[in-house]
């Protein structure tokens, strides 16, 4: 009895482990191919873990042996910071022609340890569009500025001077008015 009593906890031991495995090899899988990067620490600043795309927006090869102050020298989040609410904490940052939004989230690593979690986020297209639309909107303004001005400038004189200006001037006026509208 007692030897089919562990028969069967065995069998059940090795399901949940298969179980466990595949759920593991699916996260993993999930993990290598996201397009977004995925950088893991522990509660020292020790790399934990990354993907590919973390090194394509990074520019860089990443190993075990990095720390957060390597990977991120100039981003200063503490994991207190992160570990009060457990809330993300959101931050641009340029990693040389690109820019990045890096996410930074605690995790829990086992019982009473916990790590963090940065996400990165290429953005760079998205800036180079405001970039272009601001640019856009910019030209815009200046270029109807001017015609406006001389419009503006032609009707008030018309305006103000009541019917004193030669007609033939006024036509002028009205010609100059009609050319720039």
């Amino acid at each position: 009895e007692l030897t089919e009593t562990f028969n069967e906890m065995a069998g059940v031991l090795e399901q949940t482990l298969r179980e466990v495995q595949e759920e593991k090899n699916k996260l993993s899988t999930l993990f290598q191919h996201m397009a977004d990067g995925m950088v893991a620490f522990d509660d020292q600043g020790q790399l934990l873990q990354f993907n590919p795309a973390a090194e394509g927006m990074l520019g860089r090869k990443l190993d075990e042996n990095l720390r957060y102050t390597d990977v991120f020298p100039e981003v200063q989040v503490r994991q207190e910071d992160v570990a009060k609410d457990g809330k993300s904490i959101e931050i641009d940052f340029a990693a040389g022609p690109r820019f990045l939004k890096i996410y930074f989230a605690p995790i829990r690593l086992g019982r009473d340890t916990t790590g963090l979690m940065a996400v990165l986020h290429d953005f760079t297209e998205q800036r180079k569009l405001d970039d272009s639309r601001r640019e856009f909107v910019a030209n815009v303004s200046h270029e109807l500025r001017t015609p406006l001005t001389n419009v503006r400038s032609y009707a008030e004189t018309l305006r103000d001077a009541g019917g004193d200006i030669p007609q033939e001037m006024s036509n002028s006026f009205l010609d100059i008015i009609i050319t720039e509208t």
